[in-house]
């Protein structure tokens, strides 16, 4: 990091509105908009310019401030002790929109809140799903009705129709992602150098995302696992053990991919606790994920081994969603996850 970061320039290289898109809570960066920081279901925030200079005002709460405060509230850290890390932060922020400039579409001149947004996916063709949606896809993946309800709640969960083929999705606040499964449970078909798949991303997702990242702020711990799947049945498994409102469920949705660096800030302080596949893949992807975290600074980091569940020989329990099927058969089993 710099030993001496100018804050005035920085604020003009990466002004309130642009900082927030960066974050991928652009959808907010205008005068009138609900909270990014609380529960809002009005326009009682918004951000405005002063003689030359970007804040933000609650009109609920009454506060107020600029970028700094911004990011103080953002990812929970005191705007005075942790003014160093706050500013560093920043310019990191800054540094990514500086040096890895989007691609321009038409508009040769630069106007970097417009690219940023043209590079997200798409998420119009999705909304929530309707009573027999969310019933096809629990009998399909064994999940509970009330835990990809709260999902739906959270805008974690969307339906719709790809190519006339009826499917499931998750995405998060930071508009950052938007990945597909067929609601049927079959495969993709190939096309051009795509194979048969699972999984489609939508163009612009960013695969090193984790979904569900910044909805996590107020939280103080984190269920950090792997795939669509996973992440829908941590959904029910907080219902369960009745953690909704300290823990929050996080989805790397490719194990081949490092957690993004623009996240890792959001983790800090929090206790994280992997569900990683027991397989090669998901083994590898959990010693490359806990290295980022406890170099980004996690408060306490663990993780839960499927592989030591003591099962027979013809049962295999892999993941979280299967270990939610295996369950249901093993009633015996009442170990509690997030303890």
């Amino acid at each position: 990091m710099k030993s001496h970061i100018d804050v005035t320039l920085l604020k003009e290289q990466c002004p309130l509105p642009d900082l927030m898109r960066l974050v991928g809570l652009g959808r907010y960066a205008k005068s009138s908009a609900p909270s990014p920081f609380r529960q809002d279901n009005n326009a009682s925030w918004g951000i405005f310019e002063y003689k030359g200079s970007w804040y933000f005002k609650d009109f609920s709460t009454d506060q107020s401030g600029d970028e700094i405060r911004f990011l103080a509230c953002l990812l929970k850290l005191d705007e005075k002790k942790d003014f160093k890390e706050l500013i560093e932060i920043y310019q990191h922020i800054a540094d990514q929109m500086q040096l890895s400039p989007p691609v321009l579409l038409q508009d040769p001149k630069p106007s970097h809140p417009v690219e940023i947004e043209l590079q997200k996916p798409s998420c119009s063709l999705f909304s929530p799903g309707t009573r027999e949606q969310l019933a096809t896809l629990s009998a399909c993946r064994g999940l509970s009705i009330e835990g990809l309800q709260w999902a739906q709640q959270r805008g974690v969960l969307v339906f719709g129709r790809w190519y006339g083929v009826e499917v499931y999705g998750v995405r998060d606040c930071s508009g950052r992602v938007m990945e597909i499964r067929k609601l049927n449970g079959t495969l993709f078909e190939a096309i051009g150098g795509l194979s048969a798949r699972k999984s489609h991303a939508i163009k612009g997702s960013q695969k090193k995302w984790p979904v569900g990242i910044q909805e996590a702020a107020d939280r103080t711990m984190i269920v950090l696992v792997e795939g669509i799947p996973d992440l829908l049945a941590a959904h029910q498994v907080l219902i369960e053990e009745n953690r909704q409102e300290d823990v929050a469920p996080v989805g790397m949705l490719c194990a081949s991919v490092s957690i993004s660096d623009d996240a890792l800030p959001f983790f800090k302080g929090k206790h994280v606790r992997l569900f990683p596949h027991a397989d090669a893949s998901g083994v590898k992807a959990a010693r490359k994920w806990s290295q980022q975290l406890k170099a980004a600074g996690v408060a306490k980091l663990d993780f839960y081994d499927f592989a030591r569940l003591k099962t027979t020989p013809d049962e295999r329990v892999k993941d979280l969603c299967e270990l939610i099927g295996w369950r249901k058969c093993h009633p015996e089993y009442e170990r509690k996850l997030l303890i």
